[in-house]
């Protein structure tokens, strides 16, 4: 209603498809992780509009959870054991996590996931990954620290984090480079009027 313009939005299965859909000019914004900017930057000059601030902070972190009852008490626990991540663009979900496993000796590289854990997922989400731990499917979850929120308050008792990232970017909006900029302009205040309404 206040863009006076008619809307289509879409979740993509993946972050590729979002950079994509901006490269192929089959979208025109995206909200999307730093490294996913990164990316729709470079392959389609994608411009941020607006920065995520969530708990009055415009970074977040990292977090490996696990059930509290599983025993597992620190990420040296982890060795032979299954994780799940989000994607393989995700920086939260992915890159950050696996950062996590440097300091204690486990990791140097990507490539040492497969080596160090029995097995590696990829759970397309956030939910599904802290949710995979919870029924478990799997014994620990690289997320993004508010993944936790995501469970039933009943729920949040039953997973515990074992470690934790350096602070990484926040989410932010993009636009495509040649979108008009009086859209662009508009498109900037109607987001954040929300910030306002209830």
């Amino acid at each position: 209603k206040t863009l006076k313009l008619k809307l289509r939005h879409f979740t993509a299965t993946d972050y590729a498809g979002v950079v994509e859909a901006l490269k192929a000019k089959r979208a025109d914004m995206g909200f999307m992780g730093p490294l996913q900017y990164v990316l729709a930057h470079d392959q389609a000059g994608a411009v941020p509009i607006l920065g995520e601030v969530y708990n009055g902070k415009p970074t977040y972190t990292a977090r490996i959870f696990v059930r509290r009852d599983s025993g597992l008490r620190k990420l040296e626990d982890l060795r032979g054991k299954s994780i799940a991540f989000v994607d393989p663009i995700s920086s939260s979900g992915y890159l950050y996590p696996l950062e996590v496993f440097k300091p204690a000796g486990m990791l140097r590289s990507a490539d040492d996931a497969q080596r160090v854990f029995k097995r590696v997922f990829f759970a397309g989400g956030d939910e599904q990954a802290i949710r995979a731990v919870l029924n478990r499917f799997v014994d620990a979850a690289g997320i993004g620290q508010y993944a936790h929120n995501l469970l039933r308050p009943d729920e949040r008792d039953e997973v515990v984090h074992i470690g934790e990232s350096q602070p990484i970017p926040s989410h932010c909006v993009v636009v495509r480079k040649d979108l008009n900029p009086k859209t662009v302009t508009a498109l900037q205040n109607a987001l954040l009027a929300l910030n306002k309404g209830p």
